[in-house]
Parts: structure tokens; C-alpha cells; sequence
């Protein structure tokens, strides 16, 4: 829509001339991902990014946009409440669907704050490197 903000955040070395896409109302992001995330209705990303976890995890929906060569390595890729797209049409077609309807996804992350895999994992490396 002509009315929508877009919040751009390239890869920090990534430059991007903001003066090409003066038609839309473009703004460079420096500001922290959770500040984003806050006024954010839907994430969209390419193929290669760690940032569609993130959103996915914040509860934002997600577009992730394939390119047609590379297999989807996305960890997203076997969630349906992810949305990939591969053309125009494809993206244009799923924001006027407008699935901005936020998703609990308090258990994408395995989150422990005694971290027992992670010290069991440890425990059996430090073991077979005693051998």
C-alpha cells in the first residue's frame, strides 16, 4: 500500500543507495532489531537470513523470498505459518491476503536456563578427549 513504511535494515556491508527507490517510503534501520520488531506488521526477508527466525520468534508473521536456485535452507521451511515466495505476484498476493496476525511461537527457541544438553554435549567431548 502507498501508505506503508518500510524499515530497511541491509547487511552492515551492504550499502544501499536510499536515492534509487525514492518512491517508496523507505527508511534505513540502525536502530536495535527489537525496536524494529515493535512497529513492525510483517517481516520480509531473502533467503539467507537469521533475522526470519528472529521476527518468527518475536510472533511476526514472515515472508521469506526464494530465489529459485538455492535449495531453502531457511529454518523456517517446514512452518506453516511462514509464507515463501518466489515472484512479484507471489509477494504482492500474500500482503494483500494482509496475514498480519501475530503467531505465538514461544517454543521455536529451546530455551534452559540450565542448559543440560548443552552441558551433557560437553561432558561427552571432554570425556572422549580424555580417551
Amino acid at each position: 500500500p502507498i501508505n506503508s513504511k518500510i524499515i530497511f535494515r541491509p547487511h552492515p556491508i551492504y550499502k544501499v543507495n536510499i536515492k534509487k527507490y525514492s518512491t517508496l517510503n523507505l527508511l534505513i534501520s540502525k536502530d536495535q532489531l527489537s525496536q524494529d520488531f515493535s512497529s513492525a506488521d510483517v517481516v520480509l526477508v531473502g533467503l539467507i537470513s537469521s533475522v526470519a527466525a528472529d521476527a518468527y520468534a518475536y510472533g511476526l508473521p514472515v515472508i521469506q523470498i526464494l530465489d529459485g536456485t538455492l535449495l531453502n535452507m531457511s529454518p523456517l521451511r517446514s512452518n506453516k505459518n511462514v509464507n515463501f515466495v518466489s515472484s512479484k505476484k507471489e509477494l504482492l498476493n500474500i500482503l494483500k491476503l494482509n496475514k498480519s496476525d501475530s503467531i505465538n511461537n514461544d517454543k521455536f527457541f529451546y530455551l534452559d536456563k540450565n542448559l543440560l544438553k548443552w552441558r551433557k554435549i560437553i561432558d561427552i567431548s571432554v570425556e572422549q578427549l580424555r580417551l
